[in-house]
């Protein structure tokens, strides 16, 4: 907020202070904006004699962010490192005011660290945690099926949503930089496509271990003090998961250089042993989540979407990333299969 012109400023902390009102805290001494995460907004605030996280809700529905406030309470009451939500008089923890939905989170201490800046030891750590929060959900909520399906995206869908983007490239009259990259892209991904769709793993297969997963965890959702994991948060996408998709997408979301490198194997095959020494997980199981993934980023153009429907260029570049570490996944399969085996 500080950027802002004086009355935008004047009234936005007069926003905050009406939110954070309701939760018994106040007067507003300091506000900034948050701007690292992409789909919430966010503001540290300094009130009274602390500081705290003020969070509006824009990414999912008033249920399941009600869903995940009770497991992330519930998680940090069993002791494990999680951001849970302050609660106002009479027990809620979501306000709706003005049209928008907030929350309060106490302010915690710490840093992000880069996925490719860990040491191992930091990585293998990290594994630990995402298997203890498994564990965790898994006790905290609901009972979830252990085993379950999931869907494959079709190679027909996903053709025709090449044929889409491009055609709305192609009908541009001044195609800018990242128009011209997208339909490079694009051209390469409806042969990578038509090439391998009769490999496509299994749809009918079932999946197990299943249960509760975070549904987003990676390095920019976990904080750091010192050696040790000060809080995982951002539990947006928590949902009943294939524990060995989330370990794979979290491992190739958190260790990728987000270029021509593709990803730091050695730290992908730390974090993979540290979350299966409390976890295990067969090497198959592994491999095949490996393998799915792996089609489901041939196929996936969310960020297309966003850019060409939405006109939202705000993720153009892991777009960029995206189709980086897909070419070159696709070239070392192999070595990535064994990193995440630990062979």
């Amino acid at each position: 907020m500080d950027q802002l012109s004086a009355g935008a400023r004047d009234a936005g902390r007069e926003r905050l202070g009406d939110v954070l009102g309701r939760f018994g805290l106040g007067p507003v001494l300091a506000a900034r904006e948050v701007t690292e995460g992409l789909m919430n907004r966010n503001w540290a605030v300094q009130v009274g004699g602390q500081q705290v996280f003020v969070k509006q809700v824009l990414d999912v529905d008033r249920a399941q962010a009600a869903r995940q406030h009770e497991a992330t309470r519930a998680l940090a009451a069993r002791g494990l490192p999680v951001a849970a939500p302050l609660a106002m008089q009479g027990g809620g923890t979501l306000l709706e005011m003005g049209g928008g939905l907030y929350t309060v989170y106490p302010w915690i201490g710490g840093e992000h660290v880069p996925g490719t800046a860990m040491t191992a030891a930091r990585a293998a750590e990290l594994g630990a945690v995402l298997a203890r929060v498994h564990q965790g959900l898994a006790a905290v909520m609901v009972p979830a099926d252990k085993a379950m399906r999931m869907p494959v995206t079709d190679p027909a869908r996903a053709l025709a949503a090449i044929d889409q983007y491009t055609a709305v490239i192609t009908g541009k009259a001044n195609p800018d930089e990242f128009d011209c990259y997208a339909a490079g892209q694009l051209e390469e991904r409806r042969a990578l496509v038509e090439s391998v769709w009769h490999a496509m793993p299994g749809a009918d297969a079932w999946w197990e271990p299943a249960g509760w997963a975070h549904g987003d965890f990676h390095d920019l959702n976990v904080l750091w003090d010192g050696g040790a994991v000060a809080a995982v948060v951002d539990f947006d996408r928590l949902a009943p998961r294939p524990y060995a998709f989330e370990l794979v997408r979290s491992a190739t979301l958190t260790f990728c250089h987000g270029d021509e490198r593709g990803l730091a194997t050695d730290l992908v095959a730390a974090f993979t042993a540290g979350y299966r020494a409390v976890m295990p997980l067969a090497d198959e199981q592994v491999e095949f989540a490996a393998a799915r993934l792996w089609w489901e980023r041939a196929c996936d153009f969310w960020q297309l979407k966003r850019h060409y429907i939405a006109g939202d260029a705000s993720c153009d570049h892991l777009f960029r990333s995206a189709s980086a570490l897909l070419w070159w996944w696709t070239g070392h399969r192999d070595q990535v299969a064994a990193g995440l085996t630990s062979r």
